[in-house]
């Protein structure tokens, strides 16, 4: 048996750019005291991979599908990774992994 598997819809470099201002906008938002502190760097080729701590305080609104979170003045620490790909000396495209289960559990919001 065959399960189709929609594919989301893909963007316009134009929409991708906006989308990705607009989450980072928000984020900044939410989490206006961010600092990271970098654990290890490695690069192979055209790739960067940073591995970092963030350590944020929640004061902002959080966007979500089911309506804001509002600021909890809590702080969090979070594990993360940043995989770059470079073209020209410069950043082509940049994926990021955090662990947003325990960001959200240590604001008390899960």
């Amino acid at each position: 048996m065959t399960i189709p598997i929609p594919l989301p819809r893909l963007l316009t470099p134009r929409q991708s750019k906006a989308l990705v201002h607009r989450r980072l906008v928000s984020w900044a938002a939410a989490f206006p005291h961010s600092e990271a502190t970098f654990q290890g760097a490695i690069a192979s080729g055209n790739t960067v991979v940073l591995e970092y701590t963030r350590n944020v305080t929640h004061t902002g609104p959080i966007p979500t599908p089911k309506g804001e979170v509002v600021g909890t003045g809590k702080t969090a620490s979070v594990r993360g990774a940043s995989v770059i790909e470079m073209r020209d000396g410069k950043a082509a495209s940049c994926r990021q992994y955090f662990d947003l289960n325990t960001l959200f559990t240590q604001l008390g919001l899960v």
